[in-house]
């Protein structure tokens, strides 16, 4: 069972706190939230390059990470994974927003957060969370508000403001090279990690 290879691109994002926060969660989910998300339904299915794509905000107390992956399918290079991959980024950050695609990911944002709050650990979770990342409880009662106020410009910007042509981390994981014909198979390799934009 050798594993197929991956590349992870790394940016800096902000705190959870910032009025960035709710667009990068929107481009996130553009992105990446579903089978019919534009990197899926890119990478994926229209390429074949990738058996799993996706992009990640992860948004904390002091700053952020965002994350944007490929596992690559067999055979394909991670260069021309990492290519499309950028580019559909690059296309949602200068090409139009249909206001249908939006509105169906902001739905299902809101959803999913309306849903949570149900349960008294929820709602419990909701305050905590505002406490720790949101600057206080009262963000608990606009965080909502802020979600669904998200355009399809904002979601431009800030992905032009932390991601495109922006200083990012790349992380390979590849099958390590065997050393000799008579070798037992070897686990993969440690990422390589290499700097760049």
């Amino acid at each position: 069972n050798v594993p197929l290879p991956a590349r992870a691109l790394i940016w800096q994002g902000p705190a959870r706190a910032s009025a960035d926060a709710p667009a990068l969660l929107v481009a996130s989910a553009l992105l990446s939230d579903g089978e019919s998300s534009r990197l899926n339904a890119s990478l994926v299915v229209r390429e074949r390059l990738a058996t799993q794509v996706g992009f990640e905000a992860d948004l904390n107390a002091d700053a952020g990470l965002l994350t944007a992956y490929a596992i690559g399918a067999t055979g394909k290079p991670l260069d021309k994974v990492q290519a499309e991959l950028l580019r559909e980024i690059e296309r949602l950050a200068r090409g139009p927003v249909p206001t249908v695609e939006l509105e169906k990911v902001r739905t299902r944002l809101l959803t999913g957060k309306l849903l949570e709050r149900q349960t008294p650990m929820g709602q419990g979770m909701a305050i905590g969370e505002a406490v720790i990342w949101g600057g206080g409880y009262e963000a608990v009662n606009t965080d909502l508000q802020r979600l669904q106020a998200v355009t399809g410009s904002d979601v431009q910007r800030v992905l032009r403001e932390y991601v495109v042509g922006k200083p990012r981390v790349t992380l390979d994981y590849r099958q390590a090279a065997a050393s000799g014909a008579a070798s037992a198979p070897r686990a993969a390799s440690a990422p390589a990690v290499k700097e760049g934009r």
